[in-house]
């Protein structure tokens, strides 16, 4: 008897597409709180936020996929995603639901579909429909979720510790 390997995944919806990702990648998932906006961001990403003193870039993935825009209410989920050692907050229309996918049910992204690295799968589900399977680390490099920090001069990487920021500063107060 053949032993069959599933996949868990968290599954939700962005616009009408149905999508998945490997729940590896997921840290938790988060209603809609305040986003600080960050003047010259790329359009997908809406700004960041402070989640219990980390502050993470938070990205529209409607807008990164170019299916339009998320429409945002106080129900709104944020997928909190880690990508190379980073958080990242992805709206997302809604939830679902943690599924198994049997690997019997992935199939390879079709040849003639080309220029979407970051699908490694299509899943078929109960009663016909598909999901598309998303690859974290294609879909959000890290040098998207890196932004500009102006006023010290370096380049802010996606997450950093409030606190250390405030001391930091501090310092530079002091030393001024």
């Amino acid at each position: 008897m053949a032993s069959c390997e599933y996949k868990q995944v968290v599954c939700f919806k962005c616009g009408q597409q149905n999508l998945a990702v490997d729940i590896g990648h997921v840290r938790e998932i988060i209603r809609l709180v305040a986003i600080t906006s960050i003047p010259d961001a790329p359009e997908a990403i809406l700004g960041v936020i402070n989640l219990r003193g980390v502050v993470i870039p938070v990205v529209d993935l409607q807008a990164k996929l170019r299916f339009g825009r998320t429409k945002r209410t106080l129900s709104t989920p944020i997928i909190v995603v880690s990508l190379a050692g980073k958080q990242v907050g992805l709206v997302v229309d809604e939830v679902r639901e943690v599924a198994l996918l049997a690997s019997a049910d992935i199939h390879d992204v079709p040849d003639t579909i080309s220029g979407l690295p970051y699908l490694w799968g299509v899943a078929k589900v109960q009663g016909g429909g598909l999901i598309h399977c998303l690859d974290m680390e294609k879909l959000l490099t890290v040098n998207e979720v890196v932004i500009e920090r102006r006023q010290v001069g370096r380049p802010w990487s996606g997450s950093f510790d409030a606190q250390a920021q405030t001391e930091e500063r501090a310092c530079s107060t002091e030393s001024a």
